[in-house]
């Protein structure tokens, strides 16, 4: 899905006429773009099996790492380490440093700009976005509950891909494997 696609889409919702372009100067689209935003960062942020990496750093010759570019969250990927950026370079809280020995294992998850969305999450964002915005405009009524279920159906959707593409089973967890133990007795 496209942004102005979904600009559209939400200028639709309001009762407003469709743009052209989304870098026409108009309050709705400028409501409709900053939302966008704030909810395809709230979705992303979570990780999903399209932005979460895991990546080994080295330091630079001062022992600092930079951090990741583009990155919403970097999780260790070895340890119970946790990582933040402080001037573009991580930051170690719980040792209270940005200087590091070695190698550091990070898990990034990445930003990804609304056009390179995956159509699925792009229609989670657009109907998360439509709703907030439709109910700060018009209040609430049963369109909403439209929207809503709307965006429950797309954020199905985007759950039953994310958990086909990290194929996780049952079969790997501790819990099932003791269960067939006890089971051949």
């Amino acid at each position: 899905m496209e942004l102005l696609e979904a600009v559209n889409m939400c200028l639709s919702a309001l009762g407003e006429a469709r743009v052209s372009n989304t870098g026409v100067r108009h309050p709705s689209v400028d409501l409709i773009k900053g939302t966008l935003d704030i909810k395809r960062k709230q979705v992303l942020e979570k990780g999903l099996w399209f932005n979460t990496y895991d990546v080994t750093m080295s330091p630079n010759g001062e022992g600092m790492v930079e951090y990741p570019a583009r990155a919403i969250t970097v999780q260790s990927g070895n340890s119970n380490a946790i990582y933040v950026p402080r001037d573009k370079m991580l930051f170690d809280v719980l040792n209270n440093t940005q200087y590091f020995d070695g190698p550091v294992r990070l898990t990034v998850t990445a930003d990804i700009d609304f056009n390179d969305l995956p159509e699925c999450v792009a229609n989670v964002v657009m109907y998360r976005t439509m709703r907030a915005v439709y109910v700060g405009d018009l209040g609430y009524d049963s369109t909403v509950s439209d929207m809503a279920q709307n965006e429950m159906q797309a954020s199905l959707q985007m759950e039953t891909l994310h958990m086909r593409n990290m194929q996780y089973s049952t079969r790997s967890r501790r819990g099932f494997i003791k269960y067939t133990r006890a089971l051949r007795g």
